[in-house]
């Protein structure tokens, strides 16, 4: 159960062919808190998934992070996916699909309730 002002959680998983470790997962759990910390309250989850798709050939996008973001409240589960030359493009490309999803989210919800407060009150 998620706590009033904990962190969400944030699983990151890599291939062995990625080439990445410990360190490079520590990193990107840590990106990836920082650019969701806005919607903190609204996340319950978030698995980023990453693998270099091509290990043989360097310097193609090959690369690709996928996050899998899952809400509070049971509400519906959020993809995103970045494909980049590198690990750090990938994952940054993304969280920026994934907040920009967020945020459309959060639009619709303020908008939803303002109508509903107007008609309520009508």
């Amino acid at each position: 159960m998620l706590q009033t002002g904990s962190r969400m959680n944030v699983v990151v998983t890599t291939t062995r062919s990625s080439g990445t470790d410990q360190r490079f997962r520590e990193d990107a759990s840590a990106r990836t808190e920082d650019v969701l910390a806005t919607f903190e309250s609204h996340i319950r989850d978030v698995i980023v998934s990453i693998v270099d798709v091509n290990p043989d050939r360097a310097g193609e996008e090959d690369k690709v992070c996928r996050l899998m973001i899952r809400t509070i409240g049971g509400g519906p589960t959020i993809m995103a996916t970045g494909r980049a030359p590198s690990f750090w493009q990938a994952l940054n490309s993304a969280l920026r699909r994934a907040r920009r999803q967020l945020r459309e989210r959060a639009d619709v919800g303020r908008r939803v309730a303002s109508v509903s407060g107007v008609l309520r009150y009508a």
